[in-house]
């Protein structure tokens, strides 16, 4: 679950069964893709998938509600999370 809410940036916990890549998408409340994060090779166990904030081009985004998404293969997780002013 990521810390809801957050400021300058959250990281999510996740736990594999096996190994995995995932897909970790930031979305707006329009919803648009904010950021798209890949993690590649992780072997079983629990991980921290961060995000620290900002968007594609690196810029800070501002305050709001964001919408995440974590894919792999062919499961997907999803939730809200709260950006504060940084």
């Amino acid at each position: 679950v990521c810390p809801n809410p957050f400021a300058a940036g959250t990281s999510l916990r996740v736990t594999l069964d096996r190994a995995a890549d995932l897909r970790f998408e930031v979305f707006n409340l329009r919803g648009q893709k904010v950021r798209a994060l890949e993690f590649s090779g992780l072997a079983r166990g629990s991980h921290d998938l961060s995000w620290d904030g900002c968007d594609g081009s690196n810029r800070s985004v501002s305050p709001g509600i964001y919408l995440w998404r974590v894919q792999n293969g062919k499961t997907t997780e999803q939730g809200k999370m709260l950006k504060l002013t940084d």
